[in-house]
């Protein structure tokens, strides 16, 4: 079902219940084969709890515009899911910090977990 699972991540711990929750599809459907994200040391969580996994993770890293570089890799490297992480923000500082999640909803046909901050506390 699943055989390739994007990750988005920016190092935070709300993203790391995102690769928790992500390499638990990854054992379940099939193997994990591409990451998106945006640092070495935010990737860096993502690879070594694949590795414990047993998993193949690669890394990527690009900068521009995330949303549109997290379809783009999607689109590029044939994902199936993609399991980014949403602060669960609201009002005002939603507006001025916007949401890549958000954006990455509104811009794929692809299959995305959303992992909640608030799920995590």
């Amino acid at each position: 079902m699943y055989d390739r699972i994007l990750i988005p991540t920016d190092g935070s711990e709300t993203a790391e219940l995102a690769v928790d929750s992500a390499l638990e599809i990854a054992e379940r459907f099939g193997e994990m084969g591409d990451l998106k994200a945006r640092a070495e040391n935010a990737t860096r969580y993502v690879v070594e709890q694949g590795k414990k996994r047993g998993l193949s993770v690669m890394e990527h890293f690009s900068a521009g515009q995330l949303h549109r570089n997290i379809i783009d890799l999607a689109e590029g490297y044939d994902i199936n899911s993609i399991v980014p992480e949403s602060h669960g923000r609201s009002g005002v500082r939603r507006m001025l910090l916007g949401s890549v999640t958000e954006r990455v909803l509104r811009s794929t046909h692809r299959s995305v977990l959303v992992v909640d901050d608030r799920e995590g506390r």
